[in-house]
């Protein structure tokens, strides 16, 4: 084989892809992308569910699958493909961790439809998304929060507050309370099976006598 014939063989496609074979890789990419939206959907969080990245993890696993397809198709652009997403970076920075794990899910998905593994991806996508589902319901990965309510010399509405803490939370336990002569302060120990933030507190800032409301998580971080 002469250098020519060599080049040339590069250049050709290895295992060309039927139109049939094309549409069955996308609607299989797309069917796990459908999953993996799902179960962000249902182990999302109130304050930090984002639709638009659902819409996202569906359009990012059917481009891992054309990149796949591409890859498998040809050497040379199998190389350039690699050469060209060695140059992507993430710039922005992710506001909740979670989100990393689902865009790795999508790409991994899109791969193994774009590798015609059907039945990896099927089996895989199925255990995670189940696997996901169980844990957000585990206890241990509910959410504890330290609530520190102020007020003035007017008496805080408990009842109020007992009844918000009711539909917001799992569990709620008053800690300390202190009350001067013009001021009080009362502090909630939360737990939740979703992450709280400004929702939360703007509910808990309408209820009488209240003035102000900081919400710290158990990594002593402040939401507000």
């Amino acid at each position: 084989m002469s250098k020519f014939d060599l080049f040339s063989s590069l250049y050709q496609s290895n295992s060309p892809l039927s139109i049939q074979m094309i549409l069955i890789i996308l609607i299989t990419a797309g069917l796990l992308s459908l999953i993996i939206a799902l179960t962000y959907y249902l182990t999302g969080k109130n304050n930090s569910l984002n639709t638009k990245f659902s819409a996202q993890l569906v359009t990012l696993t059917l481009i891992a699958s054309v990149i796949m397809m591409l890859i498998s198709s040809n050497i040379v652009i199998s190389l350039g493909m690699v050469g060209a997403l060695s140059i992507i970076r993430f710039r922005s920075a992710m506001k909740d961790s979670r989100d990393t794990v689902y865009i790795f899910w999508a790409v991994t998905a899109g791969l193994c439809a774009g590798c015609q593994s059907f039945k990896l991806g099927i089996i895989s996508t199925l255990f995670i998304s189940i696997a996901l589902l169980g844990l957000a319901h585990l206890p241990i990965f509910w959410h504890k929060y330290l609530l520190v309510i102020t007020g003035s010399e007017k008496t805080i509405d408990t009842t109020a507050l007992i009844a918000l803490f009711k539909q917001q939370v799992i569990s709620h336990k008053l800690r300390t309370a202190t009350k001067a002569t013009n001021t009080q302060e009362m502090i909630f120990e939360l737990i939740s099976k979703n992450p709280a933030g400004p929702d939360l507190l703007e509910h808990i800032l309408k209820i009488e006598g209240i003035e102000s409301a900081n919400l710290i998580n158990q990594q002593s971080d402040t939401i507000g």
